[in-house]
């Protein structure tokens, strides 16, 4: 355990430092298209996702207080989500079978779900005390969020097509 600790943070501050590289390409060609304001925005998920990852890793690295590590569970948790969504929109938006309100769905399910996210890490009742206890509840809930699933569906109903 203590082994895999400092690969998943090397990989995690270079997945970091690429999706910020990534980010400043994007807007510095043409801010102007949909498909590059989506990937922007996708990118701006995934370093939220990223930097909650790496809060919650040092965090159990250094021993301190719990509530860094709800915020970064919770700051994890609204990039994971928003990453989520934003991409589905991107490869719709590059397919191009967006609906004829896809933008301000988009956005209303981005902040749905950030919003959702958030509010859950910060009025969830059980508080991470041990390392042990970090790690069940950050792998447990990440993976049992239902937005992410739940959105493709709604914007394929509404489209179009």
């Amino acid at each position: 355990m203590q082994f895999d600790i400092p690969i998943t943070l090397i990989l995690n501050s270079f997945s970091l430092a690429l999706a910020t590289a990534f980010l400043m390409i994007v807007l510095w060609y043409d801010l102007r298209r949909s498909a590059n304001q989506f990937f922007a925005i996708f990118l701006v998920m995934v370093q939220a996702w990223n930097v909650g990852f790496l809060l919650q890793q040092i965090t159990s690295i250094v021993q301190a207080d719990d509530n860094f590590f709800n915020i970064g569970y919770g700051i994890g948790m609204a990039g994971y989500i928003g990453a989520s969504i934003s991409l589905y929109a991107l490869i719709t938006v590059v397919a191009g079978l967006q609906p004829r309100r896809f933008l301000g769905l988009t956005l209303l399910y981005l902040t749905a779900g950030t919003g959702y996210a958030i509010w859950l890490s910060s009025s969830s009742a059980a508080r991470a005390d041990t390392l042990q206890a970090r790690w069940l509840q950050a792998s447990f809930l990440r993976f049992s969020m239902p937005l992410p699933s739940i959105s493709p569906g709604i914007i394929a109903a509404n489209s179009r097509v």
